[in-house]
């Protein structure tokens, strides 16, 4: 087990800083190093702390946004994992601080694999496109669906009449990903362009019971994945492989959506591994998260780590211990912060 406090992490909205159009109109994706989290987390690292990232995103986009701004050293002694895929795939690092895969690692049962029939991919793909559509045309007609400034509205005109197009690029939005090597290793398809409160109405009547599940995720995304593959098999995951310890009270997870992909890391909020929220809506909070509802996304998470960084601190050396009522009070005094 580590022998200093781990924090396990959503990337997109938790971590990461929000996306921006640049001054020629491109849209950026800032790395972990640009946010306001990255300075505590950093220090985290610096105590002996521990950080493990999952999310949604495949390897390639998630590289250089977050594994490649954790401290050399930290990678090295194993001290920083990133499950990317939901969960189905999770990077270590090489003695030079490069992501390489796990191949014995599976989030199911036996450490085994699921994938996504080909079928249904191009099924909610060609659905997906149509919903896309639709929720474009409904803010082009009533731009009051989201805040004036809101780069979204730039593009509604345009896209209410085109299909998203198939595409890995995070610059394009809208898009929709299908991440899978091959066509028979599908592990699931992000849509991007849909704020996260509008995903239900316009996205999960795409979804095929049974087939392919999916939730709104981040700022902008909704994820369909293959039925069952959730973060807490990752959870599940790291108690199983005595990778984290229940009872030791040094493990706690963030997260910015917290009724939606991000549900799975709350799996074990009372029993051992407590949950931060950094939802940007107080309404999407689950009722037994709130008193650990910090809010802000990545700022928010910034203050929460740094707080619980200053308690590593304080135990000179040995395991800061943070139980579910240390979380609480230490939620209550970063909201007051922020």
């Amino acid at each position: 087990y580590p022998t200093k406090l781990t924090i396990i992490c959503d990337l997109d909205g938790t971590l990461l800083p929000k996306p921006y159009k640049n001054e020629s109109g491109v849209l950026c994706n800032p790395c972990l190093e640009e946010g306001a989290a990255f300075s505590p987390i950093k220090h985290l690292l610096e105590e002996g702390g521990t950080i493990y990232g999952v999310t949604g995103s495949k390897i390639t986009s998630h590289k250089p946004r977050f594994w490649d701004n954790i401290p050399l050293a930290a990678r090295v002694e194993g001290r920083a994992l990133l499950f990317c895929e939901t969960g189905m795939a999770l990077y270590r690092s090489d003695d030079k601080g490069e992501p390489v895969e796990d191949e014995k690692y599976g989030p199911f049962p036996g450490n085994t694999k699921r994938y996504l029939a080909i079928e249904t991919v191009n099924t909610f793909v060609e659905r997906a496109r149509k919903g896309v559509r639709q929720w474009f045309a409904d803010l082009r007609d009533s731009p009051s669906l989201l805040d004036s400034k809101h780069f979204l509205h730039s593009l509604a005109a345009r896209w209410a009449d085109e299909d998203a197009p198939l595409t890995h690029d995070p610059k394009q939005t809208p898009r929709i990903e299908v991440r899978g090597d091959t066509s028979d290793t599908v592990v699931g398809v992000m849509v991007a362009g849909v704020p996260i409160q509008f995903g239900d109405k316009y996205l999960t009547p795409c979804l095929e019971p049974g087939e392919i599940e999916g939730v709104p995720t981040g700022r902008l995304c909704f994820d369909a994945v293959v039925p069952g593959l959730n973060k807490q098999l990752v959870l599940d995951w790291l108690v199983r492989e005595q990778v984290v310890d229940l009872h030791a009270g040094a493990t706690v997870c963030f997260g910015d959506s917290p009724a939606g992909n991000d549900a799975g890391l709350a799996a074990y909020h009372n029993n051992g591994i407590p949950f931060i929220s950094v939802c940007e809506h107080d309404k999407k909070v689950p009722e037994f998260l709130v008193p650990c509802h910090v809010g802000h996304n990545e700022k928010g998470s910034g203050v929460a780590i740094g707080r619980l960084t200053a308690l590593q601190h304080q135990a000179s050396g040995r395991q800061a211990i943070v139980d579910l009522r240390t979380i609480k009070t230490l939620a209550s005094a970063a909201r007051s912060t922020l």
